[in-house]
């Protein structure tokens, strides 16, 4: 029996670069992965970018390298304020410099690289607005995008909205 393997990179290749970040989305093309798994979050003026956590403190820093102190839900700031933030050095000062990027712009560098991006279930509790921004992306980048949920009405309903997009469940 031959089965086929499928290699994802969780976060980017984020054993080696900043998780979530251009960087180690870029290594994981170059190190011939076939999934991206990446978490997709949103700022306040609802743009769709991709960081895990909730807040930025445990990936960012001040430009200066130092701690950002004041826990920053990523939800409260735009992304310009975002761009503010330093989401490389936490991970080695090698990658200083690295900013947080949108999810757009993951996708774009995906479909160029023949690569398939697998979004976190955590998009289910995305705001109206930021839902509405998500699902253009999806729409727009369908055929690379696979959706994870454990809802099964959620698969349901992403099988018939996203037809060509690959269900994870």
């Amino acid at each position: 029996m031959c089965k086929k393997t499928i290699l994802q990179a969780h976060k980017g290749v984020d054993s080696e670069y900043p998780e979530n970040t251009m960087s180690a989305f870029e290594a994981a093309v170059l190190q011939g992965y076939s999934f991206i798994e990446l978490d997709p979050n949103y700022t306040s003026d609802n743009k769709i970018v991709v960081l895990h956590d909730r807040t930025i403190n445990r990936t960012a820093r001040n430009n200066d390298g130092t701690t950002v102190e004041q826990e920053i839900n990523i939800s409260d700031i735009t992304y310009d304020k975002a761009l503010e933030f330093d989401f490389g050095v936490t991970f080695s000062p090698r990658f200083k410099g690295e900013k947080l990027p949108l999810l757009e712009q993951v996708l774009s560098m995906a479909k160029e690289n023949n690569i398939k991006i697998k979004l976190d279930n955590k998009i289910e509790s995305f705001s109206q607005n930021a839902t509405e921004n998500l699902y253009g992306l999806i729409k727009e980048y369908e055929d690379i995008i696979g959706i994870t949920s454990a809802n099964p009405a959620m698969i349901e309903f992403y099988a018939e909205k996203f037809p060509k997009s690959e269900l994870h469940y």
